[in-house]
Order: structure tokens, then C-alpha cells, then sequence
């Protein structure tokens, strides 16, 4: 089981530590409390409930996460608390851009880094691995030749730094000066213009 939020309901990564939890319970479809220890409560029931009768697994995943602050991050901590040292009654994700691994590493974060299971930082991409991300979704979109040159994919990866957001972003950007300018390829000069613009 996936919780999702509501598109009208604004994205868990936003919601300040007084509300994470409120939220989750209306997640899950739970009954209104107006007491936090209530909804602590009533949430872990839910998801012991969930993997003990219906068999099946919670799962929170929050993206943007490193948009939390320590506040709600801390609460998330305090939901896994309950019997998490030897059962895992439901799964958390957090997603989110390299500042999240920043956030982890503060002091106050330990005691939830301890909880942590499985992590993964996705290095930066290189000139080569830029060039073939740049191609295959050229591909994708339909591109029959080339149109970014060797030095354009440079000047992409030098400016993105290898984040694939980023590259992308700037690809779309050089392509679309490229398309008022009448071009069929996109040049590096084209690429500065993003970083002119982004300056």
C-alpha cells in the first residue's frame, strides 16, 4: 500500500512538524485527533494492523525530502520508534537532491541516521555518461541525427555539473533558443545563454 497525497494538498516535503503527522493520519484515512499522542497512536496502529491482518506493507515515501527541516524529520524519526528495533511495520523513503544527505549529517539527526537501512547517493554523471543522457532523450523525442555538437555536450555537463535536473533544463533551454533562432543544432554559445540567464 502507497499513501499519495492529494495534487490540492500540499506535498509532505512542505508541511511544518505540527502538521506532518496530522497529515499522514488523513493520508491512511484515519479518524481526526486533535491530540498528537493520539495520532501517534492511532498511525502506528494503523500500519501494525495493516502488516499483521492484511499482510500488507505501508508505504511512506516522501519526495523533495530535502526540503524537510530537522522538525518534521525528527517526527518521522519518532513514528518509527515503535517496535522498529525488531520489526518494520511499514516502509519509509526519503527522496530528495543532495542537500538531504547535508540535513542527515547534522548532530541532532543521529539517533534517525541510525534507522536508516539502505541509502543511496547518485554520483554526478560524467562527460560521457552526460553525452548518452542527452542522446537517448533526444532519441526519445524523436531526433532522427544529432543536434547538440561535441562542444555543446561540454559546455551542458560543465554547467549542469552532471545533475541529470540540470542537464535537462539546460538542454531545453539551448534547444529552444536554437529553434527561434532558426538553428538546426545547438552550438555552445547557445548553452551560455542558460548560464547568462541563470547568472
Amino acid at each position: 500500500m502507497r499513501i499519495s497525497s492529494n495534487p490540492s494538498i500540499p506535498p509532505l516535503s512542505t508541511l511544518s512538524r505540527a502538521d506532518l503527522l496530522y497529515h499522514i493520519n488523513r493520508l491512511l484515512g484515519l479518524t481526526p485527533r486533535l491530540s498528537k499522542s493520539a495520532i501517534y497512536t492511532q498511525v502506528q496502529r494503523a500500519f501494525l494492523e495493516s502488516k499483521e491482518t492484511s499482510g500488507k506493507t505501508i508505504l511512506l515515501m516522501i519526495d523533495e525530502a530535502h526540503l524537510l527541516q530537522t522538525g518534521p524529520l525528527e517526527e518521522l524519526r519518532l513514528l518509527t520508534n515503535f517496535k522498529m528495533d525488531s520489526y518494520d511495520p511499514f516502509i519509509l523513503i526519503l527522496s530528495g537532491q543532495s542537500d538531504l544527505r547535508r540535513i542527515m549529517e547534522f548532530a541532532v539527526m543521529e539517533p534517525f541516521n541510525q534507522r536508516i537501512a539502505i541509502r543511496y547517493h547518485m554520483p554526478p554523471l560524467s562527460p560521457e555518461e552526460t553525452r548518452h543522457y542527452v542522446a537517448h532523450h533526444m532519441t526519445l523525442a524523436g531526433a532522427k541525427e544529432p543536434i547538440l555538437d561535441d562542444q555543446a555536450l561540454q559546455a551542458v555537463h560543465e554547467l549542469s555539473f552532471g545533475i541529470p535536473r540540470k542537464i535537462g533544463a539546460i538542454t531545453e533551454q539551448a534547444l529552444t533558443y536554437a529553434m527561434f533562432d532558426h538553428k538546426r543544432t545547438v552550438s555552445p554559445e547557445m548553452v551560455l545563454r542558460v548560464k547568462n540567464l541563470e547568472g
